[in-house]
């Protein structure tokens, strides 16, 4: 486990170490490990900082969430942006499948999308 989180409606979501992408034949991650490969902090970010920038989006009574399947997206829609890189979405599942402590695998990624939206 690398951090715990809660949803806006104040469900647990774990950020995990999670899966690298592209190991033992996924092509997808999850977790610190996806966010690190896919350099979602920006290869400038501490992890300290990007976890108070998770905080922040699922904090914020102007973030905007919405549920595709079982997986939940959370936009920042704060007018200054998150950090100093612009919004940010988090994305989430509650679902607990394949766990290995019963709790939910949490936090699948999180990225900044600038003002522009371009950053993915």
């Amino acid at each position: 486990m690398y951090s715990t989180h809660f949803s806006p409606k104040g469900y647990d979501l774990p950020l995990r170490y999670g899966r690298h992408d592209n190991t033992a034949g996924h092509t997808t991650g999850f977790g610190a490990y996806h966010i690190d490969d896919r350099n979602h902090r920006l290869g400038v970010i501490s992890w300290s900082d990007f976890k108070d920038d998770i905080d922040q989006v699922l904090d914020s009574p102007s973030t905007k969430c919405s549920k595709n399947g079982t997986k939940w997206e959370c936009v920042s829609k704060l007018s200054s942006g998150v950090s100093q890189f612009g919004n940010m979405k988090v994305v989430y599942t509650h679902s607990d499948s394949g766990t290995p402590d019963g709790r939910p695998k949490g936090i699948i990624t999180a990225f900044y999308l600038h003002d522009c939206g371009c950053l993915k």
